[in-house]
């Protein structure tokens, strides 16, 4: 019996740097690939909460948006969302990859939810602005360029310019891309 304890304990303890390992790596690592493997082992630790699991659903999600892998990354979003529907990152960055595939109502629903979540993100604004643009909604563009310029934020002097080039020019001009 206690030969079994001191083995349990001593695969406790030798788990415990791989997961610190893993989570170091899924939040931080340079090397996409490895950051998706290390991801994707914490996503599969019935251990960890449902709000970790969700972080690490969305920073595998975000290398493969990365790698171009947009079917992963989106499927990585939802999941995020599912376990974790209160991040206004996880609805940001998915929108991030829908207005990439021209899915473009989708990407302005989504910023939309983000600024529901956090009604200072002036990021999601400018790229609410963008999509709107695209859309040919130019007063909504107009007015989340404002908004987007009004937080302090190093977002602010490119909605400010974004917003005079658009007041500034004819209504058939449009554009830009989410950064």
């Amino acid at each position: 019996m206690h030969r079994l304890m001191a083995l349990l304990i001593f695969i406790g303890l030798a788990a415990a740097p791989a997961r610190a390992d893993a989570i170091a790596d899924c939040n931080e690592s340079r090397t996409l690939d490895l950051q998706i493997k290390a991801c994707s082992i914490l996503i599969e630790d019935a251990a960890l909460s449902d709000g970790n699991r969700a972080i690490a659903y969305g920073n595998r999600g975000n290398a493969f948006g990365m790698l171009r892998r947009t079917k992963e990354a989106l499927a990585d979003y939802e999941a995020a969302i599912r376990l974790d529907p209160t991040d206004p990152l996880t609805f940001y960055n998915r929108a991030n990859v829908l207005f990439d595939l021209g899915r473009l109502r989708e990407a302005e629903r989504d910023y939309g939810q983000a600024i529901t979540l956090n009604d200072t993100f002036a990021l999601a604004y400018f790229n609410r602005g963008l999509t709107r643009e695209k859309l040919g909604d130019l007063t909504g563009a107009t007015d989340d360029y404002k908004i987007a310029e009004s937080i302090e934020d190093p977002i602010a002097a490119k909605a400010k310019a974004r917003r005079l080039r658009l007041e500034a020019s004819p209504p058939a001009q449009k554009g830009g891309k989410p950064r």
